[in-house]
């Protein structure tokens, strides 16, 4: 890998993904987070992904970070082969994983994470469990709720 791109990628649900200790060094001039549907990374069939504040602009500096990224509509993690960091300009991978074709939904909680309690249910099967990733990133696990109150939100 180049640009020292390196870190564990995580499958939340079918449509988000979750970069732990992620690293790259954000000098290349074109740098893209890319899904690829094919036999190799380099498959004509790709699809360039927003970064975690919503972005397709190059990536800037990662360091140990922690990021979640939501695939387009019109693609889910059992439908993608590939996941790469990939410059555009000199069309080369700076570091890849081929997906699996069975791939586990719930992740692995990181070592590195800070167990913040359990929800206490109120209502509607509210159950889970809270860890801090990082200053910016909460991690549910073991979460449930029955889906019928009208205007759930995360407070």
């Amino acid at each position: 890998n180049s640009h020292g791109v390196q870190g564990n990628i995580f499958a939340l649900d079918e449509r988000t993904l979750m970069l732990t200790e992620f690293s790259y060094d954000g000098t290349a001039p074109a740098a893209r987070f890319y899904a690829v549907r094919g036999d190799s990374v380099r498959s004509p069939e790709f699809w360039i992904l927003r970064d975690e504040n919503g972005s397709t602009d190059k990536l800037s500096e990662y360091a140990n970070a922690t990021i979640v990224i939501t695939l387009p509509d019109e693609i889910t993690v059992h439908t993608i082969d590939w996941f790469s960091v990939w410059c555009v300009q000199f069309n080369v991978s700076f570091g890849e994983l081929q997906i699996p074709d069975e791939i586990p939904l719930q992740p692995e909680v990181p070592a590195s994470a800070v167990f913040l309690g359990s929800l206490t249910t109120n209502s509607h099967g509210v159950q889970g469990n809270i860890f801090a990733l990082d200053e910016r990133t909460l991690m549910l696990t073991e979460f449930s709720y029955d889906g019928t109150a009208p205007a759930a939100r995360f407070y």
